[in-house]
C-alpha cells in the first residue's frame, strides 16, 4: 500500500519504526510549521508495512496556495508515484476553473483514493466537497478519539473526534492537536487497515465508491443509542412534586446550585455507576451551601417502587448514552411507565407553539409589545460561560433583598424554577425568525403583566458569529430573543479565552444595534481585560446587584 501525504513537510529528524518514509523533495521537505509532522505521525502509528510519501507544498505561515496550484501538484505526483491513497489535510475555499474537480475525477478513474479534510469552521471547502473524494470534518459531539461517524447524504462523508489528542510535532516533541486536519490521517489509516473488508479487486466500481459503500453498510449495523422517537411527553408540572435528578452533568449541577428556588422538592441525585461523584454529598461541590442532606448515588440504587419520589428530571443524555453505549432515555421511559412516575427530560423540551394564536397574517402586521417592567439581559461572548448561572444567582440575590423578580430563560429547565422561557438552545431549530421574535415577545408580555419590579433575561450562545462560514456559528436565536424582550441594558459575560477585540466588538454592537447601555462585564474565571467597564466575578454578586439597582434609579 502506497500513501501520499501532501502537507507542510516532515521534521528533519523524524524516523519511523514500522513504515518506509520517502521524502520526495529530500532536504526541501523539512517541516517548519509542524502541521505536516503531526499529520504524518498520527498516520505512521496507525498503519504498518506501508510506503508513506511526503510532499511539502507550503508553510502555513505563507500565503495560502491556489486551488490550481494544488491541483497541478496532485496531478504531477499521481503521474510519477501512482499512490493508492492521497491524504490532504488542507484545501481551498474555492476552486477556480474547476481545477480540483478535474484532478479528483482523474484520480477516481485511476482508482486513487483521495482523503480530504474539510475546513474546521464547517465552510464548504475543496476538494473535500466533491463526491469523488472521501471527506472528513471534526465534531465536538464525538468524544472518542478513534470514532468516525459516517454521514449519509451530507457533503462531508465522515465526522471525527472534536477534542484534542497527542501527536509528535517538531523536534520529536509531543503536542496537542485538534481539527479536521488530524482526523484525516485517522480516516486514511482506517481505510488502509480495512482494505480486506472493502476489497482490492479490480472491477467495474471505483475504490472510492466501494469504500463508502462498505462504511455505510457497517454504520447501519451499529446499534442506535438515544432514540428520540420514543412515545414520551414531558410533564411540566413541578408544584409540590418530589423529584430525583439524573445525571449530574452541567445543567443538573446548575439546577442543584439553586435548589432553594425550585418549585419542587429535591429528593435524590443519581449518576452512572462510573461517575466520580458517587458517594459525595451535594454540599461538597455546590457553590452555595444549602444544607442539602443528599448523597449522589448510582443509577442502580434507584428504588422505583418507593413512594419517596414521583418525578424524574433528566439532563441532556446523548453524550453519556454515547459514551456508555446505553440508551438512558429509553431506560427511564420504560421504568417511569412501569412504576407510574412522571418524566421531565431536557432533551424533549419543546416550545408550545400550538398555544400561541400564531398566523402568518398576525406576524406580517409586525406589531410587538413594549414593556413597563425594568429589564436587564445577560448575554455572552461565547456559549457555556455561565450566563444561566449568573441569572439564577441574581434571582436569588434580588429575591433575598425583597425585590419581586421574574426570569425570562432560554434554558429548557425554566419550568423547574416556576419561571417563563423560550428554549432555543440545545438541538432546537426555528426557521422563521419572525415567528421566534413574535413568540418571545408574547411570553415577555405575560411576565410584564404580573408587574415584577425587575426582569432578568438571558440568551443562549454568543451575541456575534465566531465565523460566517457555518450556520451553526451564526447565533440568530440570540438576536431573536433580544428583539422580542427589548431589554433596558446588558450584562456581558466574558471568558479568559476572549480577546480584547471580541469583547470590544460585542460591547459596541450591543450599544449601537440595540441602542442600550452595557451595565457591566461578568466572568466566572480570571478574565483580565483592559476595559472601562467593571468586571464582576462570582463573589461580587452583592456589588453587581447594587450596580443594577443604581442603573435603574438613575434611569428613572
Amino acid at each position: 500500500m502506497k500513501i501520499l501525504v501532501i502537507d507542510t513537510g516532515l521534521d528533519k529528524n523524524y524516523q519511523s519504526t514500522q513504515n518506509k518514509i520517502i521524502r520526495i523533495q529530500q532536504q526541501d521537505s523539512y517541516d517548519k510549521d509542524g502541521h505536516g509532522t503531526n499529520v504524518l505521525s498520527i498516520l505512521d502509528k496507525m498503519v504498518s508495512g506501508t510506503e508513506i510519501y511526503i510532499y511539502k507544498i507550503l508553510d502555513f505561515t505563507q500565503k495560502s496556495m491556489t486551488s490550481t496550484h494544488l491541483a497541478n501538484i496532485i496531478q504531477c505526483l499521481m503521474d510519477k508515484y501512482s499512490p493508492d491513497i492521497i491524504n490532504l489535510s488542507l484545501g481551498s475555499l474555492n476552486d477556480e476553473n474547476n481545477a480540483l474537480r478535474k484532478v479528483v475525477e482523474k484520480a477516481n478513474e485511476l482508482n486513487i483514493v483521495i482523503v480530504a479534510a474539510s475546513e474546521n469552521a464547517g465552510a464548504i471547502s475543496y476538494p473535500a466537497y466533491y463526491s469523488k473524494t472521501i471527506s472528513v470534518s471534526w465534531d465536538p459531539r464525538i468524544i472518542r478519539a478513534n470514532d468516525l461517524v459516517f454521514n449519509s447524504g451530507g457533503h462531508t462523508n465522515f465526522s471525527g473526534y472534536g477534542g484534542s489528542f497527542q501527536s509528535i510535532g517538531l523536534d520529536g516533541i509531543s503536542t496537542s492537536v485538534s481539527g479536521s486536519s488530524f482526523i484525516a490521517p485517522l480516516l486514511t489509516a482506517k481505510i488502509v487497515n480495512y482494505e480486506k473488508y472493502w476489497g482490492n479487486n479490480k472491477g467495474e466500481k471505483h475504490k472510492t465508491i466501494k469504500i463508502l459503500e462498505w462504511f455505510e453498510k457497517e454504520n447501519n449495523k451499529k446499534t442506535v443509542f438515544f432514540n428520540k422517537n420514543l412515545p414520551i411527553s414531558n410533564n411540566n408540572n413541578f408544584e409540590n412534586k418530589k423529584v430525583i435528578f439524573f445525571p449530574l452533568n452541567k445543567e443538573i449541577q446548575t439546577i442543584i446550585n439553586n435548589s432553594d428556588m425550585l418549585s419542587c422538592r429535591l429528593i435524590g441525585v443519581y449518576d452512572s455507576k462510573f461517575s466520580p461523584f458517587i458517594g459525595k454529598k451535594l454540599n461538597d461541590f455546590t457553590y452555595r451551601k444549602q444544607n442539602i442532606d443528599v448523597v449522589v448515588r448510582s443509577i442502580d440504587d434507584i428504588n422505583w417502587e418507593s413512594a419517596d419520589f414521583d418525578k424524574v428530571v433528566l439532563g441532556h443524555l446523548s453524550k453519556i448514552s454515547d459514551i456508555l453505549k446505553f440508551d438512558f432515555l429509553e431506560y427511564f421511559f420504560i421504568k417511569a411507565k412501569m412504576y407510574n412516575k412522571e418524566i421531565f427530560s431536557l432533551d424533549l423540551v419543546s416550545n408550545k407553539l400550538e398555544n400561541m394564536p400564531l398566523t402568518e397574517n398576525v406576524i406580517d402586521r409586525g406589531s410587538l409589545f413594549s414593556f413597563r417592567s425594568p429589564q436587564i439581559a445577560i448575554v455572552g461572548t461565547k456559549s457555556k460561560i455561565g450566563k444561566a448561572d449568573l441569572q439564577l444567582r441574581l434571582l436569588h440575590k434580588f429575591t433575598q433583598i425583597g425585590y419581586q423578580t421574574r426570569l425570562f430563560m432560554t434554558e429548557p429547565y425554566f419550568d423547574i424554577f416556576n419561571q417563563n422561557g423560550w428554549s432555543n438552545g440545545y438541538e432546537t431549530n426555528y426557521s422563521n425568525w419572525k415567528s421566534e421574535v413574535w413568540n418571545v415577545n408574547r411570553i415577555m408580555k405575560e411576565i410584564d403583566d404580573t408587574g415584577p419590579e425587575l426582569v432578568i433575561s438571558s440568551t443562549q450562545s454568543q451575541v456575534l458569529p465566531s465565523t460566517f462560514s457555518n450556520l451553526g456559528t451564526i447565533p440568530q436565536g440570540t438576536q431573536d430573543v433580544l428583539m422580542g424582550i427589548q431589554p433596558d441594558g446588558f450584562i456581558l459575560v466574558v471568558s479568559e479565552n476572549d480577546t480584547q477585540n471580541e469583547v470590544n466588538r460585542t460591547s459596541e454592537y450591543l450599544r449601537n444595534f440595540y441602542g442600550k447601555p452595557l451595565l457591566a462585564l461578568y466572568s466566572v474565571d480570571n478574565c483580565d481585560l483592559e476595559t472601562s467597564e467593571v468586571i464582576y466575578h462570582a463573589n461580587d454578586i452583592d456589588k453587581l446587584s447594587k450596580a443594577i439597582i443604581n442603573f435603574f434609579r438613575k434611569k428613572d
